[in-house]
């Protein structure tokens, strides 16, 4: 086939055609995925959500907000007026104590008044969450007991620069006083050895 400029035109338009595909197939492989991070789980008739913001991905040393959306069965919100709930922070392994911070009603995304509160987890590693509750309501719902567990990632407050700093030697400062001394005395051993050597000198020439 002759190599016109016809031809030429169509290699082009495909070639660009198969480079802007090429393109945006890359971009959907490397797109950055977002954090689908919000675990579930269920007791009874009670469910609920945790976040950890901003991206459900904790860790040591920095303040965490931890939201619960609290839902009863047929997915009604439980707000936290409506629950006496507690929160217990254990660290993994041995189910140690750490805390049971207090809780309070806050606003996020879609849910309103639910239970929040905000940690400062000590060091990374494996954490369990305990959220229990009953309801303030007789008969609304069941009491509930929900484990969460949470991997705690190496913060950046958490990592303790060097600041060590290098001995510093304290610098003794100038004697001007007995600089002044060794000055003065020099020129006075240099006059007292002028004076004798011009003595013996008059002594030998009338010699």
């Amino acid at each position: 086939m002759l190599l016109t400029a016809k031809n030429l035109m169509n290699y082009h338009i495909l070639a660009l055609k198969h480079g802007l595909y090429l393109s945006g197939l890359l971009t959907l492989i490397f797109l950055p995925l977002p954090a689908w991070g919000h675990k579930v789980k269920t007791d009874a008739q009670v469910g609920a959500t945790i976040h950890f913001e901003p991206d459900d991905r904790p860790k040591s040393q920095e303040p965490i907000k931890i939201w619960f959306a609290l839902t009863k069965k047929g997915g009604i919100a439980i707000p936290l007026k409506d629950c006496q709930c507690q929160l217990q922070i254990k660290q993994l392994p041995g189910n140690q104590k750490l805390s049971t911070p207090q809780l309070q009603a806050i606003n996020a995304e879609k849910y309103q008044d639910i239970p929040s509160t905000t940690v400062l987890f000590p060091q990374p590693g494996a954490y369990s969450l305990e959220l229990t509750g009953q309801s303030v309501k007789p008969g609304d719902f069941q009491p509930f007991k929900l484990k969460f567990d949470a991997t705690v990632a190496l913060g950046k407050a958490a990592i303790i620069p060097d600041n060590r700093a290098e001995p510093i030697v304290e610098q003794k400062k100038p004697d001007h006083q007995n600089e002044l001394l060794t000055t003065i005395l020099g020129t006075i051993s240099i006059m007292i050895f002028g004076v004798v050597g011009m003595v013996f000198l008059r002594k030998w020439l009338r010699n």
